[in-house]
């Protein structure tokens, strides 16, 4: 980091070769920076989400590759959707949802394999109208999770400041406000989006704080 060498620098220049004024306006614009940085944590949340629900689309390839083999089995890839979908997380359970939406149409075309009957995108939906019961629940479990993840981070958005620009003050603020986000978002992983098997009666320890 070019700041660090320059304050190595300084600690071993004499007055002739000093470059403080050089370096007060290289921290401004890292406080500056620092401060842009912070802003920008307010859609951190979103980003997570969809980063987790284009993880569960491609976790659905075994299922869709399975549906291509040649030699596949109707009631294998059933339980295989079932089990998939049941052990989604409250986060990506509507992702999964619309994948199951997607193999029923593409398992209702003329050109599916042959080891599979008329009927498969008949089961496929009717799998999917047993697990759209409990879409209402879910969609509220994790809407309270992910609302409660926002503020928190908003409120401590709020209070991260930069105000003092000697450089090593910046660096353990930052390292601070670092670990704090990375709290943050833990908790909204842990209990939003990598417990499987849906958990709408589960007590994450890491969301004791958010329960309302």
């Amino acid at each position: 980091m070019a700041l660090v060498s320059a304050d190595e620098w300084q600690k071993l220049a004499d007055r002739a070769h000093s470059i403080v004024n050089e370096m007060t306006a290289l921290q401004a614009i890292l406080v500056d920076w620092r401060k842009m940085e912070v802003q920008c944590w307010s859609g951190i949340v979103g980003q997570v989400e969809e980063g987790s629900l284009r993880t569960a689309v491609l976790s659905a390839w075994p299922i869709i590759n399975y549906y291509k083999g040649a030699s596949g089995d109707e009631q294998k890839l059933i339980m295989m959707l079932v089990d998939w979908i049941h052990n989604s997380s409250l986060g990506d359970f509507e992702a999964r949802l619309s994948v199951g939406k997607l193999l029923a149409h593409i398992a209702s075309l003329p050109s599916r394999p042959e080891p599979y009957s008329d009927g498969l995108a008949t089961k496929i939906h009717s799998v999917l109208a047993h697990f759209n019961v409990l879409s209402p629940a879910v969609g509220d479990a994790f809407g309270k999770i992910k609302k409660c993840a926002e503020q928190e981070l908003k409120d401590f958005v709020l209070i991260v400041k930069y105000n003092d620009i000697n450089l090593w003050s910046v660096r353990q603020s930052t390292q601070k406000a670092h670990t704090q986000l990375h709290r943050i978002l833990k908790k909204f992983k842990v209990c939003g989006l990598l417990f499987g098997g849906l958990g709408l009666g589960y007590e994450c320890e890491s969301f004791s704080g958010w329960k309302q």
